[in-house]
């Protein structure tokens, strides 16, 4: 799948200096699965891979264990991966990628088999910290009330670490973000305009809002000190998370939801609800709305206005027909992408940058330039034709 090319590294009789910190040259493959109730799903692609696939971000920006990505980075993989993505796939979707400029096919593999996580061990003394002859367990947030050096004091457990998501019966997740108040230093903003609009993309029916409050801010506990006496955290041992401040607890008290309407498109007011009692109690509010956007106004609140919003819906609609029928089978397949390397982006001038796709360069980035040069252009060929 990769060859090396060779390149003159010569300019005006000086040898250029190369730096290679573009990204890779391999194909890349990310897998997108669902983990239900501590079963990983596997299928013939994971034979191929003992390391298993890494972790990584996703669109919202943090990481995902339902989001997994590997590089096809030895020989049996660029042999055999694609040859039986091409084989056991159900169904072959071809897309472009603007960003990388290359054109990516999605494969939709059956699952073949479930393993089980290994449950966790409450008294693991490699995983769990063990601090004044008790352990605690990392998942958890405490709240640390001693003194400053952490050798004397106790523990006390706060909440746990990640929020769990609610789950409600015949409901699906249409959308979830994390909303985070942003403030202006040059000029004030009145709590009445700030709001938080929601695409959803297309038209559907909401069934209910689920609303947390902000994160904590957080730090490592215990801190260690070295020989040369100053404090240090050592992520290498086991450690948990406290909370800095226990009266900076921020989240909405209550909230109002408007929705646009689909034929006048103009706003309507819907109602107005209570929100959350503390930061990482979820309030679920149950609501009956068909559209694509909608508007969550912030009324009362404590510290500050930020939230975690999940929307749950169907998608079925108001004459009870399906809109989509393709992700009907969602448990019972995986999706693979597989994203081939584009050389043309790389450059080989000794710079060492990356240039990105005319698509997503001109199509992101300078949409309002390409409309002026446009209408520029139109109007020196009317100027022409009426001259």
């Amino acid at each position: 799948m990769f060859w090396e090319i060779k390149y003159d590294w010569h300019k005006n009789k000086h040898t250029l200096k190369y730096r290679k910190n573009f990204n890779s040259p391999n194909f890349i493959l990310e897998c997108d699965r669902k983990i239900i109730k501590d079963q990983i799903p596997l299928t013939v692609i994971d034979e191929y891979f003992d390391e298993g696939f890494i972790n990584c971000k996703n669109k919202y920006g943090y990481y995902d264990k339902n989001f997994q990505i590997r590089s096809l980075n030895k020989k049996h993989h660029w042999l055999l991966v694609e040859e039986s993505l091409n084989k056991e796939s159900k169904k072959i979707i071809k897309k472009w990628d603007p960003f990388n400029g290359v054109l990516c096919k999605i494969y939709y593999i059956p699952i073949q088999k479930y393993i089980l996580i290994t449950p966790y061990n409450s008294l693991d003394q490699l995983t769990w910290l063990k601090w004044n002859n008790n352990y605690y367990d990392p998942s958890y947030i405490y709240v640390y009330n001693g003194n400053e050096d952490d050798t004397e004091g106790t523990l006390k457990k706060y909440c746990l670490l990640k929020w769990d998501e609610p789950k409600q019966d015949n409901l699906e997740v249409i959308f979830n973000k994390v909303f985070i108040e942003k403030k202006n230093k040059k000029k004030l903003k009145k709590s009445n305009d700030i709001y938080y609009e929601i695409d959803l993309g297309k038209n559907v029916n909401i069934l209910s809002i689920a609303t947390f409050g902000k994160y904590p801010n957080k730090r490592i506990f215990p801190k260690i000190k070295s020989k040369y006496n100053y404090y240090y955290y050592n992520t290498n041992k086991p450690y948990v998370n406290i909370i800095e401040n226990i009266y900076n607890d921020s989240y909405v008290k209550k909230y109002s939801v408007y929705y646009k309407d689909i034929l006048t498109q103009k706003w309507i007011y819907y109602k107005d609800f209570d929100g959350n009692i503390n930061s990482y109690t979820y309030k679920i509010n149950n609501v009956d709305i068909y559209s694509r956007f909608i508007r969550i106004k912030i009324l009362e609140y404590v510290k500050t206005k930020s939230m975690i919003i999940y929307i749950y819906g169907s998608s079925i609609i108001k004459n009870n027909s399906i809109i989509d029928n393709s992700d009907s089978d969602e448990e019972e397949i995986i999706k693979y992408t597989l994203t081939p390397p584009n050389q043309n982006n790389y450059r080989h001038d000794g710079k060492g940058e990356q240039r990105y796709s005319p698509d997503w360069y001109y199509g992101q980035h300078y949409k309002n330039e390409r409309k002026k040069k446009i209408k520029n252009l139109m109007d020196e060929e009317l100027s022409d034709l009426f001259d």
